[in-house]
């Protein structure tokens, strides 16, 4: 695969489905728990349900550490595999049951599954290169885009079946993809002959030695305090970085406009309305002169009106005459609403749909609205509140503003997909980049690699600052979904510099007979800094979005610009076993 073992292949699409199921559940976790009772959800508050998503993040990964000393000691990295994958198909064949303790008890086999499954096929990864073998943070890069494969089709297919069918069809189809993993793993186990691990070579001469896990001599010691250092910083990334299954998911349902609407004038569009334009007023020739835009793409009003301009460039007293007239009968130009009596009657209370109903009598108000256009969510939150009053229109007017909108709104979990789109995109020449590096001597060493992830981590936050300014200026307290996808572009550079190649420096550092118990500290570092995701959440609700996306900020690139700083002094405690920079010598990666 690339110049890589075989064996990356079947421990590629092994925990690509895992991935599949594990990230599955994390699209809609928050937004089934948050959700109406009557959408299907259980109407829990925000704060409620993020402690419960970060206390689950927290286990799910803490378990890795019996999980390790389980492969370590009794039963081998490989029958652990088959045997967490085991639970977790169960554990989301009993969420699929629609039942308050089906949840709780899936909750409880997804953690025990992940914690056997996660760090020892990692560890795996690891067995298929030789020491010193320096495609090894190449291959890691690899496994890690098929992690991400997963977690892409993960967002789109679990969270359209969560959100828009049922949330118990969401949490089944995750089982449903962690079974093709199962297959996969079982039926490539001769390709993993060449990974044999620790328990397997336990007292033969391939064995590094058969000493116990303990005591270590002093370089151990020296590697093992700088991996316990990395712990640390990974506990700061992914406390931040997991913002995005909580409080960025939450902000992503409730503060961002999630809208796609055409803004093409076409044949069909011009010759439905030519009639109406022609009973308000509008003379044949004007008509001509707006069907001659068809084709042309704008986004927004502005650059709608510039296009309309230049039609009447000849004679800007008619475009003023008519611009008004023009914009309300196409009811077009980028973020305009046109509420008609069918779609006011069609807002009643959906048990599949995220959505929330509004009141009859509310419904009835609203009819004023009929066959007016607006410009912008403002403008028809401004009119919203003159129909039905201020506070009705702050609750119900997502509602309102999507059954009135042209177009077609994202699911929230969707978002979540981006940063595997974008890693899936990145990944591969991330890892070029490296081998590439590694060639010429210029390799950063690991450390470095951490401290530029965690700093471009912190980058990211500023476009969720710009985000939560937007918001609050906004009457309709809404946002651009571009800062999202700025701050999932950033995150996921970050998360490339950082995380890969962790899993790549524990193969490395680590004694061979503690592999996979490190590789247990380390997703236990990852689980706790989802616990500390969870709680930074819940803080939103007291200081709000804007200072809590700063105090992250400000803090993740701060740790990073120290860790870059002491990254040499550091990388000494390793004894050379930090081989980035060894030249590739016969390989054709």
């Amino acid at each position: 695969m690339f110049g890589h073992p075989k064996g990356l292949v079947v421990l590629f699409f092994t925990e690509m489905w895992e991935r599949f199921s594990f990230y599955g559940m994390k699209a809609i976790f928050v937004l089934y728990l948050v959700s109406e009772v009557h959408n299907g959800g259980q109407g829990w508050s925000n704060d409620d349900a993020l402690e419960l998503f970060g206390l689950y993040g927290m286990m799910v990964y803490v378990m890795g550490i019996p999980g390790g000393w389980i492969a370590d000691k009794l039963i081998g990295q490989k029958k652990a595999v088959m045997l967490g994958g085991a639970l977790l198909v169960a554990g989301h064949s009993v969420l699929a049951i629609t039942a308050m303790w089906a949840f709780y008890f899936g909750l409880v086999l997804l953690v025990c599954g992940v914690g056997l499954l996660k760090p020892n096929i990692s560890s795996l990864v690891g067995a298929l290169y030789a020491k010193g073998d320096a495609r090894r943070d190449a291959g890691f890069t690899i496994f890690y885009i098929g992690i991400n494969v997963g977690a892409f089709l993960a967002a789109i297919i679990v969270g359209y079946l969560g959100e828009k069918v049922g949330w118990h069809y969401g949490f089944g189809a995750a089982g449903i993809g962690m079974a093709f993993g199962q297959l996969v793993f079982w039926k490539g186990q001769k390709y993993l002959v060449e990974a044999a691990d620790y328990f397997e070579n336990k007292g033969t001469e391939k064995a590094e030695d058969t000493q116990p896990m303990f005591p270590l001599n002093s370089i151990e010691w020296d590697r093992i305090k700088v991996l316990l250092i990395s712990f640390i910083v990974v506990i700061v990334f992914w406390g931040a970085f997991e913002q995005t299954g909580g409080s960025m998911n939450i902000f992503a349902q409730d503060y961002t406009e999630r809208h796609v609407y055409g803004d093409q004038l076409t044949t069909e569009v011009n010759q439905s309305m030519l009639n109406s334009m022609s009973t308000a007023g509008v003379p044949p020739g004007v008509v001509e002169r707006v069907k001659n835009m068809e084709g042309k793409t704008w986004r927004g009003k502005d650059r709608f009106d510039a296009a309309l301009a230049d039609q009447f460039l000849d004679d800007p007293e008619l475009l003023e005459q008519y611009r008004d007239i023009i914009l309300e009968q196409l009811s077009i130009g980028g973020g305009s609403f046109a509420l008609t009596e069918e779609n006011i009657t069609e807002l009643t209370p959906n048990p599949f749909s995220f959505e929330t109903g509004v009141p009859a009598d509310l419904r009835e108000k609203l009819l004023a609205l009929t066959g007016k256009s607006y410009y912008g969510t403002d403008e028809f939150m401004t009119a919203l509140s003159g129909a039905i009053g201020p506070e009705n229109a702050q609750q119900y007017g997502p509602q309102i503003m999507s059954a009135s909108r042209f177009g077609w709104e994202i699911p929230t979990s969707w978002f979540q997909s981006l940063n595997s789109l974008f890693i899936m995109i990145f990944g591969s020449i991330m890892a070029a980049l490296w081998i590439s590096l590694a060639r010429k001597n210029k390799e950063p060493n690991t450390i470095f690699k951490l401290g530029i992830g965690t700093v471009i981590l912190g980058l990211g936050f500023i476009f969720m600052m710009a985000a939560s300014i937007e918001k609050d200026a906004s009457v309709s307290q809404s946002s651009s979904m571009w800062w999202l996808v700025g701050a999932y572009l950033f995150h996921t550079i970050g998360e490339l510099c950082l995380s890969p190649v962790s899993l790549s420096y524990i193969t490395k550092m680590a004694p061979e007979r503690m592999v996979s118990l490190m590789m247990g500290l380390y997703f236990a570092a990852t689980g706790v800094g989802n616990w500390l995701a969870g709680k930074l959440g819940t803080y939103i609700s007291g200081f709000g979005d804007f200072t809590v996306f700063t105090m992250i900020a400000g803090f993740t690139i701060a740790v990073g610009l120290l860790l870059m700083a002491a990254s040499g002094a550091l990388t000494r405690l390793t004894h050379g076993a930090d081989l980035s920079n060894q030249s590739l010598e016969n390989t054709d990666s």
